[in-house]
């Protein structure tokens, strides 16, 4: 699956507004957590990024009512996470859930992204 076909799914994951709401915070924090580590020298600081995917993920369960889609290609899932937060800050992500066809809030359990549909 290249990332072209990837993106459309990862959007439809993420069809309700408070997911994806959920997702920025957690990106806030992993790139919060990832730079001050960098600067501080600190490794367990990366601790945040571990808790970052699990806001994330704990998203899908709680709010989407789906699965998360890093079993399907976790660099991928890290890459359409962030462009969803550039998206979001500048502007271009409601063009790009449309081109998805992604309605706010129609993602139910079975529903969009399916781990057979993602393997083909």
């Amino acid at each position: 699956m290249t990332f072209r076909e990837f993106w459309p799914l990862y959007l439809q994951a993420h069809s309700k507004r408070s997911t994806r709401v959920v997702h920025y915070v957690a990106t806030v924090i992993g790139l919060g957590s990832a730079f001050t580590a960098a600067v501080t020298l600190e490794p367990f600081v990366l601790v945040g990024i571990g808790v970052a995917y699990a806001i994330a993920i704990g998203a899908h369960r709680l709010i989407e009512r789906n699965r998360s889609m890093i079993g399907v290609n976790p660099v991928w899932g890290a890459v359409a996470d962030l462009r969803m937060f550039r998206l979001a800050v500048t502007g271009g992500l409601a063009r790009e859930l449309e081109k998805a066809g992604v309605a706010e809030g129609l993602s139910r359990p079975g529903s969009g992204w399916s781990a057979k549909r993602a393997a083909e």
